[in-house]
């Protein structure tokens, strides 16, 4: 879908690190947004060793425009 950008991190430019959790090499999830400012993208590493997941979950922030 054209419209959509990837959301990455902004001190990178790269997409974040989420799998596996228990150390993550690979970006295997994403956001794609559209008409938003990307203020903040980041794995929230607290919930490993939960068992829920095996993949890091991730929190946007945004400034919708």
């Amino acid at each position: 879908i054209p419209e959509l950008e990837e959301a990455r991190s902004l001190e990178s430019g790269k997409t974040v690190k989420t799998y596996p959790a228990s150390y993550p090499i690979f970006s295997l999830d994403r956001f794609f947004v559209k008409g938003v400012q990307i203020k903040s993208i980041q794995t929230l590493r607290e919930t490993f060793g939960n068992g829920l997941s095996d993949h890091l979950p991730l929190i946007l922030e945004s400034i919708i425009e």
